[in-house]
């Protein structure tokens, strides 16, 4: 529900929600307080209307629990996530399990979305959590259950991004232990590739392209076919692991025949924090290393030598170069030459 007024009108309008979406009409008053009160009235009417016939009313918990089955047939990632979200849902730092699912509030949300991040959950994930709550909403009408009226409004994703600076690649490969993950972690700083597709590479992927060995990546997010060029050490690795492997792909799974393992990003940020690189002073500052940061490690190296922004969208395989655009400050290198050489100009004459 809101009220506003439109150009050159002194009258004000309402929007309110209803169950065939959004209605706009006007307040027939010039008096704000007014107007609020008459939007105030259809949208309780307008609920009213949605609840008509509808007598029952659930439980949070027993909402969490219906929507968790409704996820049980699908995906196991999907089914996880459901847990995910319900248990934060149900943890009481907001809600007793037992409060009516139709008395959840828009405040209550956003209070929910402000302790969540201060306790260290991210945005993505406290929208997966909020997002879960709005399907339950929609849900509640094939439920025939009293269905609640608040909304939703999505965190924003923060622009930062993590990526290693000078000499924080050596304290990330002395903390991992394990060389496989050592080697993973390699070929994600060498290639840009994103974790899933790293794991996933078969030494029948590499093909030599006018004399450059290379990597013929299929992105399943974009379906988009990339070359992307093979390092010296990256190639020590992949001898070493080819002369003793008895897979096809290069990062085969350890206990399951015929697979690759699995993404490892978790041990991939415990062994960031053993090396100091998450310590709060400076995620608070850059953000925090994960996996995907070695992704942005790649990009920034490669606009830092010089390459455009276009040729770096191709290497990461994006299909817009507002994806890349991102790293568009750090293609400032020759630019802060120019400028200190003009400055430093009139300083000379000053003095």
């Amino acid at each position: 529900m809101r009220v506003y007024k439109r150009p050159r009108s002194s009258v004000w309008q309402i929007e309110i929600a209803t169950p065939e979406g959004k209605r706009r009409f006007s307040s027939r008053t010039t008096l704000k307080r007014e107007a609020i009160e008459v939007a105030t009235y259809q949208q309780q009417a307008a609920n009213d209307s949605r609840n008509l016939g509808k007598s029952k009313s659930i439980t949070l918990k027993e909402a969490c629990e219906t929507y968790v089955d409704d996820q049980r047939g699908k995906a196991k990632a999907t089914y996880s996530n459901a847990l995910f979200n319900t248990r934060h849902l149900l943890d009481g730092l907001i809600w007793k399990p037992m409060v009516p699912f139709e008395s959840l509030t828009t405040k209550q949300i956003q209070k929910l979305q402000k302790i969540k991040v201060v306790n260290g959950l991210g945005h993505n994930s406290v929208n997966h959590i909020t997002t879960a709550l709005t399907t339950m909403r929609n849900r509640a009408e094939d439920w025939e259950v009293l269905v609640p009226t608040f909304k939703v409004k999505k965190l924003k994703k923060k622009e930062k991004f993590r990526y290693l600076r000078d000499g924080e690649e050596g304290l990330l490969l002395k903390a991992i232990h394990d060389k496989g993950l050592k080697d993973l972690t390699i070929l994600l700083l060498d290639t840009g590739l994103r974790i899933c597709e790293a794991v996933a590479l078969m030494y029948s992927d590499i093909s030599t392209e006018k004399g450059i060995d290379c990597f013929v990546v299929y992105r399943n997010k974009t379906d988009i076919r990339s070359l992307i060029p093979i390092t010296k050490r990256l190639k020590t690795i992949i001898r070493d692991r080819q002369s003793v492997s008895v897979s096809d792909y290069i990062f085969p799974h350890k206990t399951v025949s015929g697979e690759h393992r699995t993404t490892a990003t978790k041990s991939l940020i415990r062994a960031a924090d053993r090396a100091g690189l998450n310590k709060p002073q400076i995620v608070s500052k850059l953000g925090k290393f994960t996996a995907h940061s070695c992704r942005d490690t790649y990009a920034t190296r490669l606009v830092r030598a010089g390459m455009t922004l276009y040729q770096v969208q191709v290497m990461l395989g994006h299909t817009s170069p507002t994806m890349t655009q991102k790293y568009a400050h750090l293609a400032t290198g020759d630019m802060s030459s120019q400028v200190l050489t003009v400055l430093s100009k009139y300083i000379s004459e000053i003095k």
